[in-house]
């Protein structure tokens, strides 16, 4: 018996307008062909499922209620490893320049 074909990726808007931080769900068979680095930092939270990221060389698997911090500038992609997965991206806007923190 053949698999179901995964359902259309499909991302939703969180934070309307022109903020700092910039939120979106993503849902749907996304797959890690796609590589994304960001000016800026951000946070993912897997609200259900569980998906695959690869960043900077390793690989990572979340599950339901993990999260994984990102810095700016990180080179990164990932993807949905079963059915239903929804992701929420947690990001500062691309406008925003981020001021670097000394004390690290």
């Amino acid at each position: 018996e053949a698999a179901e074909p995964a359902p259309e990726p499909r991302v939703r808007s969180l934070v309307r307008g022109h903020h700092q931080l910039h939120a979106s769900e993503f849902t749907g068979g996304h797959e890690a062909g796609r590589e994304f680095q960001h000016r800026n930092d951000e946070l993912m939270y897997v609200a259900d499922g569980a998906v695959e990221i690869e960043a900077e060389g390793r690989a990572y698997r979340l599950a339901r209620g993990d999260t994984m911090y990102l810095t700016g500038g990180v080179r990164h992609r990932w993807r949905a490893t079963v059915p239903d997965t929804r992701v929420i991206v947690v990001a500062v806007a691309e406008h925003i320049e981020a001021v670097q923190d000394r004390t690290r």
